[in-house]
């Protein structure tokens, strides 16, 4: 039996960003992937998703042309299949990469499904057979997948995961989305610019429910501009598949219909035959249960990512492993989520870190919110991108950034800025009297900080 310092079960973002650091520290590694390196991130997720609306982003700009002085127009409707075709170029270039940077670093990689013997051992079933391994330090790292809707299960033709809709090779005329969270709102938007009408029902009072009310506001209108059907605050009541139609009616009257419907309604963690239940790692209504250093209620056993209760996002989870990996060479401290960014891939972009005015409220906090529009800044004109909104929030007292809030161009790499300020308990006049380079959109934060 093949014995190692650390083993991570789940080459996904927390998997292999954990084996990398482990392996530089002079841990030696193993990675346990069931399927492929990189896990839903790489294939199913991330990156699939952002080369498509990369796609989409350009399409658009392409059909703005005349907005930069340029007589160019693409004719809908667009090739999804020659799209998807260069997204899964870039997939497996990164999936080639990852695997040699896995074994330039030494870590081993052992292919197969992997259960507890004891809190120490695992067992793996692979093609050869079975194998057993064992390390001092086991974590999990398996990930999730979509949830299931019960009215609406998933059959890869017409009522689809986010799995399914990436690999479509043709663009349905009109697509149904029940949930207007990330992934609904990611893939209204990259539908909407290949020219599909797309209907969404959210059962909370707005789209993209966990983010700042004004900003979501915003992005519903402009969803609205172009031609994205919201139904908010919004149940199905009935559904009917005459033909080749899924036919909707729902709680306020409205009905619609649709070739395709996405199921958008979150993700179900990846904990089932892990032998959990063997070693007494405890779990609550699915979720590993694990302490401010991620351990679990087993000594030595370690939960990352979306098995637990942090945000399902695959920098948290690279963040989460590699404090793990650092605590095994130091006095063990607790993970910090301090400004952690949220980003949304639509058209415009949403970020978020920190909290919002309500949020902040709620705690007892006095407040100030500052605001700045993306039209009073001239790289947005420049870039014919003079849609959106920064919305900064500061403890009146002390002055410091409590949380920040962007629609607009640009803003999954703005949100950086503003997450670095909350670690580092910046004040408003530590953004004010930062010089920001002119023209550039990083202005915006500078502006808002000034904004009297």
């Amino acid at each position: 039996m093949k014995k190692y310092d650390i083993i991570f079960i789940g080459g996904g973002p927390g998997g292999y960003s954990g084996a990398i650091r482990a392996s530089q520290l002079g841990f030696k590694t193993l990675v346990v992937e069931k399927h492929k390196l990189g896990g839903a991130c790489l294939h199913l997720g991330c990156i699939p998703t952002k080369a498509m609306l990369a796609s989409a982003s350009l399409i658009d700009k392409i059909n703005r042309a005349v907005q930069f002085g340029l007589e160019v127009r693409l004719d809908h409707p667009h090739k999804l299949w020659k799209i998807a075709e260069k997204k899964d170029e870039i997939v497996e270039t990164l999936e080639s990469g990852l695997s040699q940077t896995l074994k330039k670093k030494g870590v081993e990689t052992l292919y197969g499904e992997a259960s507890f013997e004891n809190p120490h051992t695992l067992s793996i079933k692979t093609q050869a057979g079975e194998e057993k391994v064992e390390a001092g330090t086991i974590v999990i790292a398996t990930g999730s997948r979509p949830q299931e809707l019960s009215i609406l299960p998933f059959n890869g033709t017409q009522v689809l995961s986010s799995d399914h809709l990436l690999s479509l090779r043709e663009a349905p005329k009109r697509l149904g989305i029940i949930g207007g969270g990330v992934v609904g709102c990611e893939f209204a938007s990259l539908f909407a610019s290949l020219g599909t009408q797309v209907f969404i029902v959210e059962m909370m009072p707005h789209i993209l429910p966990m983010v700042d009310r004004d900003i979501a506001a915003r992005l519903e209108v402009f969803f609205k501009r172009r031609g994205i059907q919201v139904f908010a605050e919004r149940k199905i009541e009935k559904l009917s598949t005459p033909a080749d139609d899924l036919n909707f009616v729902l709680s306020g009257g409205e009905k619609f219909s649709c070739e395709k419907v996405l199921v958008a309604i979150g993700r179900r963690r990846n904990i089932e035959n892990l032998g959990l239940e063997k070693i007494g790692v405890k779990t609550e209504k699915g979720i590993i249960q694990v302490n401010e250093y991620l351990e679990t209620s087993q000594k030595g056993v370690f939960a990352v990512g979306d098995v637990i209760a942090s945000p399902q996002l695959a920098h948290v989870a690279q963040a989460e492993a590699v404090h793990v990996v650092e605590n095994l060479k130091r006095n063990p401290i607790p993970m910090d989520y301090t400004g952690w960014p949220n980003t949304i891939f639509t058209h415009p972009e949403v970020a978020a870190t920190g909290l919002t005015k309500e949020e902040s409220e709620k705690q007892g906090k006095k407040v100030e919110e500052v605001r700045y529009l993306y039209g009073s800044l001239g790289k947005s004109h420049v870039e014919r991108e003079p849609e959106g909104l920064v919305k900064l929030v500061f403890d009146q007292n002390s002055q410091q950034l409590l949380g920040g809030h962007i629609i607009g161009d640009r803003a999954s790499e703005l949100i950086a800025e503003l997450s670095l300020a909350l670690r580092l308990r910046a004040t408003r006049q530590d953004l004010a009297a930062t010089i920001h380079a002119h023209p550039t959109f990083s202005e915006i934060i500078w502006e808002a900080s000034r904004n009297i």
